[in-house]
């Protein structure tokens, strides 16, 4: 047993050490720096495989849901996440509504001059956003297309920067392709969904723009004085509509813009109650002020105000004055509203209004007001449509949807919502990996060359 470590020895001093190629260390790094490149870049593709499915897929809105139920607007809208698609970028079809308001409702201008923003949420409950130059509100600067599927916002829009904002951007949210629409800024969406007006300060001209065909045509000039912007209701065989100045009503026919010249009564304390104000059997509806605010009454900076819904005639408000409250209340059948101007989106099937109301919070941090929809029950009561996020101050619906009774879709789940968010970041996460394997590539490179020249390698 002693004799065989000198036996091994003197084995190991009798062979030949086998030759060492003199880039050994090299080639094994190289190897290594491969192996490493091959397995970053097939974390890539695996993202891809994973993402590229749905992304590709983009669903059709209208089958999301069971085909027992049929699209719906969703019961509860969640806010934003960082970094939610652009609807320019990756269209969700459809929508069922908008949303405006501040905090992750409003960007920022940090990088660009989009400080607007619009929240669509489509038929199948995805989120995307339309970052805008102006911060308007939906209802007023961002109008929904009765069907869902065009968006008017007022001046230009990320990824159209050659609309003037003093015109309007018009996006299909089912291709993302923006238009520009020379002739002013949207006012209002005729029932059918295929034309929209259009309203220039500089000269008061309102224009009717055709979808279809892409021309537009100048309708007469509304006189007095003109709130900006006016105030819109389309009968609901949309071939009249009906536009509220400060100093009356002008009604126009659609087929031969003729201006009928309706008589006004001006009634002090009534306005319009909103773009659905013609109710089916084609009275006009307007919202009667019992107290509070004295101006505007949809500037949160006012006090709040008391309202009451009341339908007028086919002429126009009730022929009483509004200061006779207890006659005014026996002819309305719907329950005061509190806070700012609501207003009226449509008409339920069972003659409820389908209303959005702005009401204080009452807290001294946060958001002064929240947004809600709300059905106002004939003969009083009220149910909860939709509830909004705290910072949502104002709301649009696809009113083809409101007028079928098509509300309490369920929101989309996290998972749901996770996927989705990734396909918006899936470019973004495309590029940064790529710019890790050129950056890492290059420094190792860089530190071969380095050790090739006779400098010691850093760490």
């Amino acid at each position: 047993m002693n004799k065989l470590p000198g036996a091994l020895r003197l084995l190991a001093d009798e062979g030949v050490a086998p030759p060492l190629p003199p880039d050994l260390w090299r080639r094994g790094m190289r190897r290594h720096r491969r192996r490493r490149a091959v397995g970053v870049a097939a974390a890539v593709l695996v993202l891809v495989a994973v993402l590229t499915p749905v992304t590709l897929d983009g669903g059709d809105a209208e089958s999301a849901r069971p085909a027992d139920t049929g699209p719906a607007i969703p019961s509860r809208v969640h806010p934003p996440w960082p970094g939610q698609a652009q609807v320019t970028d990756l269209p969700a079809g459809r929508a069922a509504l908008i949303v405006t308001g501040s905090g992750s409702l409003r960007s920022n201008d940090f990088a660009d001059s989009y400080e607007g923003r619009t929240m669509v949420v489509a038929r199948d409950g995805r989120y995307r956003l339309v970052d805008g130059q102006n911060e308007g509100d939906a209802g007023t600067d961002m109008l929904l297309s009765p069907d869902g599927r065009r968006l008017a916002v007022a001046g230009p829009v990320e990824g159209a920067d050659h609309v003037s904002p003093e015109e309007t951007s018009l996006i299909d949210l089912t291709t993302g392709k923006v238009t520009r629409v020379r002739g002013g800024r949207p006012i209002g969406w005729a029932p059918d969904s295929r034309h929209l007006l259009v309203y220039a300060v500089d000269g008061h001209r309102i224009t009717r723009y055709d979808t279809a065909t892409g021309s537009g045509r100048e309708l007469s000039r509304l006189t007095g004085t003109i709130p900006v912007p006016p105030y819109v209701t389309f009968t609901p065989d949309a071939f009249r509509f009906i536009v509220i100045t400060g100093s009356g009503h002008r009604r126009y026919d659609e087929t031969d813009e003729t201006d009928v010249g309706l008589r006004f009564r001006e009634v002090a304390g009534f306005r319009l109650a909103g773009p659905a104000a013609m109710n089916p059997d084609g009275r006009l509806a307007y919202w009667r002020t019992v107290s509070g605010c004295t101006l505007s009454c949809a500037d949160l900076s006012e006090p709040v105000g008391e309202f009451r819904l009341v339908l007028g005639d086919r002429d126009g408000p009730p022929s009483y004055p509004a200061d006779t409250g207890g006659r005014a209340d026996r002819t309305s059948e719907f329950e005061h509203v509190t806070g700012w101007m609501p207003r009226l989106l449509g008409w339920l099937p069972d003659g409820s209004a389908v209303v959005e109301v702005v009401e204080p919070t009452g807290r001294a941090v946060g958001p002064a007001a929240r947004a809600r929809v709300i059905a106002m029950k004939p003969g009083g009561g009220r149910t909860v449509l939709i509830t909004l996020p705290s910072d949502a101050h104002r709301v649009e619906l696809a009113r083809g949807l409101v007028a079928t009774g098509r509300f309490g879709a369920d929101p989309p789940s996290a998972p749901a919502r996770t996927v989705d968010w990734l396909r918006g970041l899936l470019p973004m996460l495309l590029v940064t990996a790529v710019v890790v394997v050129v950056a890492v590539v290059g420094v190792r490179r860089w530190r071969v060359r380095r050790a090739a020249s006779g400098h010691p390698p850093t760490a």
